[in-house]
């Protein structure tokens, strides 16, 4: 299952999602079509319950404020690879 996080600062987006019954449309020179997702948020720790996979699919300029709200929560979890 496929759990999106966005930041607080995003709640609109995230909550149209939530309207569109967690359904997101993909396009893409590969593939197009659309995703249905378990869950769409804003909580960090709800999107971080039961993950076995974390994946970053944002702009470089955002990666080191994600990267610094996900961290503390991967140690707590035993799972963090990001240097700070």
């Amino acid at each position: 299952t496929v759990c999106l996080w966005d930041d607080e600062a995003f709640s609109e987006n995230i909550e149209a999602i939530r309207q569109n019954g967690n359904v997101i449309t993909v396009t893409g020179a590969a593939l197009t079509g659309n995703a249905q997702l378990a869950q769409a948020t804003t909580d960090l720790d709800l999107a971080l319950t039961d993950t076995n996979i974390v994946l970053l699919v944002l702009p470089s300029f955002a990666f080191a404020a994600a990267a610094h709200k996900l961290a503390p929560k991967l140690r707590k979890i035993g799972r963090a690879s990001c240097r700070e």
